[in-house]
């Protein structure tokens, strides 16, 4: 039997004596469920909210592939975990994705030179971005710098090749009906635990263009 690829997702919270984030990771969860519906035979995959959840994860299996979603609030734990990750596992490849990450082309480019660690960055939307990515790295060996060495500009995806920054190609905005339900999978149900609240989405996308918020952006003003 052909052993499935296993990918780590992590939407990581601090914990206190409350959480940073006490709602369910639903940016993985929408993720997860993408990639899995295309490739069921083929891809496994754990999700993460907890620190110590994640930590125990390495101790039982070593992931092909460890993903983040980076928000202000858990950007250093995540990235803090990355150099664990690249200092005991160099060839994991961790990618990062989420709206803590410049529009500009000079905050993009201060990104890079400040977290090295990082192979690539999901930008945008994620669920068609990061399964193009992941069957990237499958015909490449798992390998990063297989698909770096050629500069292969991945839609929706950012990386550095000599300190230079590869930017894939926008892709199509994907509707409700694109993305299969997390919930209905059964690939939320670890995160009932009278700590985290469900969230679900009823809308991709925003009319409005506040500067403050990343789907201000022109690329998420269609609804």
């Amino acid at each position: 039997m052909k052993k499935k690829t296993l990918i780590y997702l992590a939407d990581l919270t601090h914990r206190g004596q409350v959480l940073s984030s006490s709602v369910f990771p639903l940016s993985i969860g929408l993720i997860a469920a993408y990639l899995v519906n295309k490739h069921p035979d083929d891809i496994e995959i754990e999700l993460f909210k907890y620190p110590e959840d994640f930590s125990a994860a390495f101790d039982v299996r070593k992931p092909d592939i460890v993903g983040f979603a980076n928000y202000s609030w858990n950007f250093h734990i995540s990235y803090e975990y990355a150099r664990i990750i690249k200092n005991t596992w160099p060839d994991i490849p961790v990618i990062f994705g989420g709206p803590n990450y410049g529009l500009e082309n000079d905050e993009v480019s201060a990104f890079w030179k400040k977290y090295k660690l990082i192979d690539f960055y999901i930008v945008r939307e994620g669920e068609e971005a990061f399964l193009r990515l992941v069957e990237a790295l499958l015909v490449n060996d798992m390998n990063p710098a297989k698909i770096k060495s050629n500069c292969m500009e991945l839609a929706n995806c950012h990386y550095v090749v000599d300190e230079k920054i590869i930017v894939g190609p926008d892709l199509p905005r994907l509707t409700l009906e694109d993305i299969p339900s997390p919930y209905l999978m059964g690939l939320m149900d670890k995160f009932f635990d009278e700590s985290l609240g469900p969230m679900i989405h009823t809308t991709r996308g925003c009319p409005f263009q506040c500067a403050f918020c990343t789907e201000g952006s022109p690329y998420y003003n269609s609804v």
